[in-house]
């Protein structure tokens, strides 16, 4: 969930960007980026220990490594 979240959260911010600058309402970008920041805050939630900055680049590579293969 930390990954997913990371990447649509990141993954929102062009839109939001787009839509403002074309004075168009943030609707999708908005969306996107709660859901990612929502995702982020159940995975810290959810994990005991909890995760520090040191943390984020391992679970990116657990998670493409598991995907890869």
């Amino acid at each position: 969930m930390l990954v997913v979240g990371t990447i649509i959260a990141a993954l929102s911010i062009p839109s939001m960007l787009n839509a403002y600058s074309s004075a168009r309402p943030v609707r999708l970008g908005g969306f996107l980026f709660l859901l990612g920041v929502v995702l982020v805050s159940v995975a810290i939630v959810n994990n005991p220990n909890g995760y520090t900055f040191e943390d984020i680049p391992d679970a990116f590579l657990r998670v493409f490594a598991r995907i890869g293969g």
